[in-house]
């Protein structure tokens, strides 16, 4: 029982000395960069959309035009509901496109996560070679 504990602790300072604090360190620092550069990537593909769809639906809001005196009132609701179909449609289709860029995001983070993790296994699984000049 006595050994076990010696050994896991040895393992323990093993997986903790400076050179492998290091070398994490380095890693966690290219991985975070990697996140944050995805995420500004994503926000500003966002923000773009967005932007565009604010745009395209300030524009629809000065086209509605009340139907003409002596127009059929039936025409113009037909050509309303056309172009709300049409509008909506356009909606419908920046959504998935937002959709797709967030879910894109998620995946993209998760490779890094799961890159990172891996990482961190291999490091656990490595033991530190020493040079023990006595």
């Amino acid at each position: 029982m006595a050994e076990a504990v010696k050994s896991e602790t040895k393992a323990t300072v093993e997986a903790l000395s400076p050179t492998r604090f290091v070398e994490s360190q380095k890693h966690n620092t290219a991985l975070f960069s990697e996140a944050n550069e995805l995420m500004l990537k994503t926000a500003r593909a966002l923000w773009e959309s967005q932007s565009e769809l604010f745009r395209l639906e300030a524009e629809h809001v000065t086209t509605i035009a009340p139907p003409k005196a002596g127009e059929n009132p039936a025409a113009a609701i037909a050509a309303y509901c056309d172009q709300l179909h049409e509008r909506t449609d356009h909606l419908v289709t920046h959504m998935r496109k937002t959709n797709d860029l967030v879910r894109d995001y998620g995946w993209q983070l998760l490779g890094i996560y799961a890159r990172g993790f891996g990482q961190v296994v291999r490091d656990a699984q490595t033991p530190v070679i020493r040079n023990n000049k006595a």
